[in-house]
């Protein structure tokens, strides 16, 4: 489900981090979370998605 405001969009990222994707998970996700970023005017550094770092 896309994120619909930028409060959405920082609990989307937060959920993912917490259920610790593989790292080829990961990379689908990040091109997803990239439009949603682009859609919603967030131009700050893709978040890191990985829990343990």
């Amino acid at each position: 489900m896309p994120a619909m405001t930028r409060e959405g969009y920082q609990a989307i990222v937060e959920v993912i981090r917490k259920a610790e994707f593989d790292e080829d998970v990961l990379l689908g996700i990040m091109f997803l979370l990239g439009r949603d970023a682009e859609r919603l005017g967030i131009t700050d550094a893709p978040p890191e998605l990985r829990a343990d770092w």
